[in-house]
């Protein structure tokens, strides 16, 4: 459970936050205008599926409180998270242009609020929109750039670099635009957003600490310089 000082993003409505999305650049206020009429609301508790792997997908979907993380699961039970996903965040582009099914679980690591798109909205987006085009090549050109330079400190980085570095990501504007300073996540979820072991993640958000670029709360963890996080966590 998240720990209460983690201040929520209650103040925002969806209309915020879509204000706030570049997408809303993108698109236009006309199209940005329908895009909310056509979207509503759900509250999804915390560590409630919102989707498991297989199911069909029937939104694109932005966080707007909260946060969901995207996660494998092997087949001795192992779990790892592959994303986390902020408010700001949008999430399911890549499946609704696959093949229309979820390839991960999606799991809310808090009481999470999501505007949702429906599909047959998202599509007449694609087919009718320029600027909606660009906006997913821009968000499909991050999200491949978020993996390669996972997979690039994974083989290179020590374990509080890295670490660093996967908690850096969630403040990438591209696609997180209102991330808060109080990330909600366990320690445990943070070992397994980095893919390390818990034991190492400990020490690693200690390290971190005692350098002052955040502080390890119960249930959560407090950045207060995103940008010495980032630096921490940088390669080059």
């Amino acid at each position: 459970m998240a720990d209460r000082r983690c201040a929520s993003a209650g103040a925002d409505d969806l209309r915020a936050v879509l204000r706030a999305s570049p997408v809303a650049a993108a698109i236009g206020d006309e199209t940005l205008r329908r895009l909310r009429r056509e979207m509503h609301e759900r509250q999804v508790e915390a560590g409630a599926h919102l989707a498991w792997k297989g199911d069909v997908v029937e939104h694109w979907a932005v966080v707007v409180d909260g946060m969901v993380k995207i996660e494998a699961t092997a087949a001795d039970g192992r779990r790892t998270t592959l994303l986390g996903v902020t408010v700001g965040g949008w999430f399911g582009e890549a499946a609704l242009l696959g093949d229309g099914r979820w390839p991960f679980d999606v799991v809310a690591t808090r009481a999470t609020r999501l505007g949702l798109l429906p599909r047959a909205a998202f599509e007449r987006l694609l087919a009718s929109s320029i600027g909606f085009n660009r906006f997913l090549i821009g968000q499909l050109n991050a999200r491949l750039s978020q993996f390669v330079q996972r997979c690039e400190h994974d083989r290179f980085s020590e374990a509080p670099e890295h670490l660093a570095h996967c908690l850096a990501e969630l403040f990438d504007a591209r696609l997180y635009p209102r991330t808060g300073r109080c990330l909600p996540m366990s320690q445990e979820e943070v070992a397994q957003l980095a893919g390390i072991s818990r034991p190492t993640a400990n020490r690693a958000l200690h390290a971190l600490e005692r350098q002052g670029v955040l502080s390890v709360r119960y249930g959560s963890i407090e950045v207060h310089d995103p940008e010495a996080l980032a630096r921490l966590g940088s390669l080059h």
